[in-house]
């Protein structure tokens, strides 16, 4: 590169620095009373200056700079009066309204403001970091999200607006960077009506008030190792009526259970498909547990029943057409049936059996 230097009345005014093989200049610099007081820089090659500084004293005052060499200045900054940076602003389109201007104390970085898709994204730095944010989608003046940050300068919290009404209705809290615990008012009636909990930033728990009645009457559990998920149905006493197991997004399991004493009432369960394929049912007070077998087409095909609640099954019934079309009954507890009854479509006994002496074999036979 070659230098040029310019003299007026014995000083130096203009220096030029050429490229090897250019005309036109690459740097060019004036001088007053020998300080350096404009630097203009061509900067890509291109013939055209993209970079300008003021100076005074040998500190700049302000730089100018055509960023994407369009031949329009769209990055201005201001210098303090130690030549430390004090403001960015950046442009785009409009000439009159910064995309981005970014502020300095000290040297130091303060804030950024950004217009990015129409919203206004507002930063606050502390010893280089940031501290919060706030993100307003509309630029109303009132933030529809606002973002904290540790001393690390990794997130801390997110509070969001999400029906821009004014209030927030959304809170994330984090831990190492991770969510660890979120807050929603999903009905915008004030009142915070879901609460999720999260292990290295997966969910895991998520209770949930869907009456609005400040009560969080479902618990789903996310991390048990058999399902996907296991939801929960309680009373305002937090005692569980329904627990709800799912594989994916299907149901496999359905228990129900009397909420005064805990017991298991009816379970149900299902196959990949979420069609039944068996249910169980135990009677009020008696001990008595029935249970019922179904097809592809979800229709009963067999029953059992433990009509005294030993663990022994007594009572077999068969179905024809989603109806009883056979029963079997055991009534001397030897685990063999010893009575059987046989139903037309009308569910209408037209035949009983009976072994008498219980070998197995019916001794009276009787038709309707």
């Amino acid at each position: 590169m070659e230098t040029f230097r310019h003299y007026k009345n014995g000083e130096l005014c203009r220096q030029e620095c050429v490229d090897n093989g250019r005309t036109k200049p690459d740097i060019v610099t004036e001088f007053v009373e020998g300080q350096a007081v404009l630097e203009q820089r061509d900067t890509n090659g291109d013939g055209a200056f993209d970079l300008q500084v003021r100076m005074s004293k040998g500190k700049p005052i302000s730089k100018e700079e055509d960023s994407n060499h369009d031949g329009r200045m769209d990055r201005f900054t201001a210098y303090d009066d130690r030549g430390r940076p004090l403001c960015v602003r950046e442009f785009a389109a409009n000439p009159n309204e910064p995309v981005k201007t970014t502020r300095f104390k000290e040297g130091e970085l303060c804030s950024v403001e950004q217009t990015d898709n129409g919203r206004m994204v507002f930063t606050r730095f502390q010893n280089g970091k940031p501290v919060k944010q706030t993100i307003d989608e509309n630029r109303d003046g009132r933030p529809e999200q606002t973002i904290t940050y540790n001393q690390q300068g990794t997130v801390d919290s997110a509070l969001s607006d999400t029906n821009r009404d004014g209030r927030i209705d959304s809170w994330q809290y984090y831990r190492r960077g991770a969510l660890s615990r979120t807050q929603q008012d999903r009905n915008h009636d004030g009142k915070v009506d879901a609460k999720s909990e999260y292990d290295g930033g997966r969910q895991i728990r998520l209770i949930m008030d869907n009456d609005g009645d400040g009560h969080f009457e479902t618990l789903t559990a996310f991390d048990t190792a058999e399902w996907t998920k296991v939801t929960d149905l309680v009373d305002t006493a937090g005692r569980r009526g329904q627990r709800l197991s799912y594989s994916g997004e299907v149901l496999r399991k359905k228990e129900v259970f009397d909420t005064a004493t805990g017991r298991l009432v009816t379970f149900e369960k299902f196959d990949q498909a979420g069609k039944i394929v068996m249910s169980r049912e135990a009677e009020d007070g008696t001990g008595a547990l029935l249970t019922w077998r179904y097809d592809a087409e979800e229709n009963a095909v067999a029953a059992e029943k433990d009509s005294d609640g030993d663990g022994l099954t007594d009572i077999w019934y068969h179905y024809e057409n989603g109806r009883v079309k056979k029963v079997e009954e055991d009534r001397n507890k030897d685990g063999k049936p010893d009575l059987w009854e046989t139903y037309d479509a009308a569910q209408v006994v037209v035949c009983q059996s009976e072994d008498l002496d219980f070998d197995g074999t019916a001794d009276i036979e009787r038709r309707y």
